[in-house]
């Protein structure tokens, strides 16, 4: 029987996960800050702007919310009776949070921004090529999350490709259908942070 479960972090060590959060937090609470700052920008002259911003804006939501939960796991951590929750847990919920609603949404969500405050085709093309090409080359090197959490190299094949397929095909539709930005963005989000967060297992 085919089950889904929980994706569990490879190659990691728990020896010391109070420092780890430690360091989540700090991380956390900058691109938080960060992500609350163009939010901010982009609300006081939502009014103003093309529908196009509309779908970015729910991103930045999400990725800000994310990160503040991110933070608050982060700093429980620190204080939570080692008997009563598993850390290792915690640091792992924390870790996805962070990074896949967190920094993954920050990245997709400035392009799709750019599109909506200028109509400078370098600028845009360029925030795009930037945004989405250090998203990607991030997701397969062994700096991320993915290489811990996608362990068989088919695996983390198709997930940078699913991610890329979402990436660009969210952006392109920004550009040429834009009627179906956020019922596709939308739906695109939640099979995304599916296939992260769960694996099928026999």
């Amino acid at each position: 029987m085919v089950t889904l479960t929980q994706r569990k972090e490879q190659y990691r060590d728990d020896n010391d996960i109070v420092t780890e959060a430690n360091i989540g937090l700090t991380l956390c609470s900058f691109l938080g800050t960060a992500c609350f700052f163009f939010t901010g920008l982009v609300m006081l002259n939502l009014s103003s702007l093309p529908f196009v911003v509309q779908l970015p804006v729910v991103y930045l939501v999400v990725s800000a919310v994310a990160f503040i939960i991110a933070s608050v796991i982060y700093a429980n951590i620190s204080g939570m009776d080692e008997q009563a929750v598993s850390r290792s847990s915690m640091i792992q919920a924390a870790n996805w949070i962070s990074e896949y609603p967190g920094i993954y949404l920050f990245l997709i969500a400035i392009p799709l921004i750019i599109l909506g405050v200028t109509e400078s085709m370098l600028v845009q093309y360029a925030t795009a090529i930037a945004c989405y090409g250090s998203l990607l080359l991030y997701s397969i090197s062994p700096f991320s999350l993915d290489h811990r959490r996608f362990t068989h190299r088919v695996s983390r094949a198709i997930n940078t490709l699913l991610l890329l397929i979402f990436s660009v095909g969210v952006y392109l539709v920004a550009l040429f259908s834009i009627s179906y930005l956020l019922p596709i963005g939308i739906l695109g989000l939640f099979v995304i942070l599916a296939i992260s967060f769960f694996s099928l297992s026999a």
